[in-house]
């Protein structure tokens, strides 16, 4: 019978300590409670279409001295682009446009040349959490025309940063080279562009 009130005692005593703990802790103020530190997720991911824009460019060719540098606006039409920044790979942005352009000689004699072509850049970065200064790659292909010279189709990689962007703004700097299909020695040289994509709504 002793044994029993023994472990009763024992019993009623551990309770009562567990008790008065959970009240302890009750009492704590939640300034003072530790929280787990939040995961910010960086999700933000849109497509649109068909955005208009301008762009300035210069063209270098190799054979500067006897054609001169060429210098435009072009017209560049924005097909689609997306920005689609989450952890799933490939690159957050990318952009398909197509541009046309009159480029002018720095030399009288030389006439005009007529460019167009169809674009495509990508980001190389997954996950930027910034909308600004976001490097790309891409590749332009066109055709060029000039009148001392005939067509001549060309090929462009090219290296960027998207100084700015958003659902409807984007601003590109841009450089490359250009691979003519014609006239290799006089005409491949560099290009670079600086332009504007926007939507009103």
């Amino acid at each position: 019978m002793k044994k029993i009130l023994h472990l009763s005692i024992l019993l009623l005593t551990i309770i009562s300590i567990g008790n008065a703990q959970e009240i302890s802790n009750s009492n704590v103020p939640e300034s003072q409670i530790k929280k787990a530190p939040e995961v910010k997720i960086n999700k933000d991911e849109w497509e649109t279409y068909f955005m208009p824009g301008a762009v300035f460019h210069l063209y270098v060719p190799e054979m500067q001295d006897s054609l001169g540098y060429f210098t435009g606006i072009s017209v560049e039409y924005l097909i689609a682009a997306w920005i689609h920044k989450n952890e799933n790979r490939g690159p957050s942005h990318g952009r398909i446009y197509t541009k046309v352009n009159f480029m002018k000689s720095s030399k009288k004699d030389i006439k005009d040349i007529f460019y167009w072509a169809l674009g495509l850049d990508l980001s190389l970065e997954r996950n930027p959490t910034r909308n600004y200064l976001i490097p790309y790659f891409g590749l332009e292909v066109g055709d060029m025309y000039q009148s001392q010279l005939g067509n001549i189709v060309t090929i462009t990689p090219t290296l960027g940063v998207h100084l700015f962007t958003s659902q409807n703004l984007f601003v590109n700097l841009t450089g490359g080279y250009v691979y003519p299909s014609k006239h290799l020695e006089e005409l491949r040289g560099y290009t670079a562009q600086l332009g504007v994509n926007f939507s009103l709504w």
